[in-house]
């Protein structure tokens, strides 16, 4: 069975014959609705990303070129020490970044004794 959402709901309260009577009540029912189909297209990830994303995506770039001219797996400090862009950046915030590229299968991680070590994925 499928499941009863509101946008549902509503459709089925304005296929009812006593509803349509009431054009007054058939307006506001299908403003609602219009309201509930707008924030549910909005949660389907249709949203520009935000100014902090655009730059994570820009700094990803970098990361990547480093990987790329360095075939060998690097550190996150030998990663910064390549590039003016990354050497600012914190080690949580250059962590998190690099976490977000093995997710999307673009770099691999691999433990070295104590050091991690990130290198681009074949």
């Amino acid at each position: 069975m499928k499941k009863l959402t509101n946008v549902l709901a509503l459709e089925m309260v304005l296929g009812m014959a006593e509803v349509q009577a009431n054009t007054e009540l058939v307006a506001k029912l299908e403003t609602m609705k219009a309201q509930f189909e707008k924030k549910n297209s909005s949660k389907s990830g249709e949203k520009k990303p935000t100014k902090t994303q655009q730059e994570n995506e820009v700094l990803k770039g970098y990361i990547m070129e480093v990987l790329t001219l360095n075939k060998t797996p690097m550190t996150i400090a030998k990663i910064q020490a390549e590039d003016i862009e990354l050497k600012d950046l914190t080690n949580q915030k250059m962590s998190a970044l690099l976490k977000q590229l093995v997710d999307t299968d673009q770099v691999v991680k691999t433990k070295d004794k104590k050091a991690t070590l990130f290198g681009l994925a074949e």
